[in-house]
């Protein structure tokens, strides 16, 4: 069932990218047209904050891949570079991504010396504490629109009632649910 779903999604992505327009207008021709306007107004500020993060997602993993691909280059650790673009992709998983990507990483580098790997797993370390702590509150809140305490806050809520996945979801459903209070709740004549 999984091989099924990794080949079907990329052909929905296809189509669902050639017929946006067409899927928006059908969806909007089934709304009143007295709120018509309004409910796509929602729509359309809920795609572009939910883009945002996917914007967000990628530049921070952009940045802890290649933080760590440079420092472990600098180390030389051997495979670096590949070793950050893994990290980089893990970096999407929380928690557990970066410790995946720390044990290739920690392995190679002892290889070489047992600082080297010490060093190594500082490097993971001190990267993961920058992105967690600047760097992901401030570049995903800004794609969002949402604070930097709003997202850490988000997080950490997600993350203890929802576990990984909890965690995953956080933002996006934070952002939504900020979108739709706004919209709805605060200003409901806009």
């Amino acid at each position: 069932s999984q091989l099924v779903n990794i080949v079907l999604a990329p052909v929905i992505a296809f189509y669902l990218t050639r017929d946006v327009d067409a899927i928006r207008e059908r969806f909007a021709s089934w709304l009143p047209a007295v709120s018509r306007d309004r409910i796509m107004s929602v729509v359309s500020d809920i795609d572009r904050a939910l883009a945002g993060w996917v914007r967000g997602q990628v530049i921070v993993c952009t940045f802890v891949g290649v933080a760590t691909g440079v420092s472990l280059g600098l180390l030389g650790v051997r495979y670096a570079l590949p070793i950050g673009f893994l990290t980089g992709i893990l970096e999407i998983i929380p928690y557990f991504g970066p410790v995946l990507a720390l044990i290739p990483a920690v392995l190679l580098a002892a290889q070489k010396s047992t600082l080297t790997a010490l060093s190594a797993a500082a490097v993971f370390v001190g990267i993961q504490q920058v992105e967690s702590a600047v760097v992901s509150p401030k570049i995903v809140g800004d794609c969002v629109g949402l604070h930097p305490l709003v997202v850490i806050g988000a997080l950490l809520i997600g993350g203890a009632l929802f576990g990984v996945v909890g965690m995953l979801l956080a933002v996006p459903v934070t952002a939504v649910l900020f979108i739709l209070g706004q919209r709805l709740l605060v200003d409901p004549a806009r």
